[in-house]
């Protein structure tokens, strides 16, 4: 919302899946160099792939949310995350594919029950 852009685009939604999945987001301020930097550490920090280095709770969040400008942000995770290995791309498209036969089935179920439902 800062930024005025979302962080990862692609063809098609799988695409953008993958990345959110494996790609670390781009800094906010490279966008919007307004963003003040202690801003952009919380940003960070809450969209970080491992769960251990994100906030454990809303309330945490909040705090250096309110308190951003005397926030001291040396402790905050930095750099690039090693997001390899946590999703592979086989994995994506099994889901992808689970998905989409999940929609084919329900529709088939729906014309199948529309048609025994005629056919008395």
């Amino acid at each position: 919302m800062l930024t005025g852009a979302v962080p990862f685009h692609g063809d098609n939604a799988l695409a953008v899946m993958h990345q959110h999945l494996t790609a670390t987001a781009p800094l906010p301020r490279q966008s919007n160099p307004e963003i003040p930097a202690n801003l952009e550490a919380i940003i960070m920090k809450a969209v970080r792939k491992n769960p251990k280095e994100r906030y454990q709770s809303a309330g945490a969040f909040l705090t250096d949310i309110k308190n951003y400008q005397e926030l001291d942000i040396s402790q905050f995770p930095r750099g690039p995350e090693q997001v390899g290995g946590l999703v592979t791309n086989r994995q994506v498209w099994i889901l992808g594919g689970a998905i989409a036969f999940g929609f084919v089935a329900i529709i088939a179920l729906i014309i199948i029950i529309a048609f025994l439902i005629h056919s008395r």
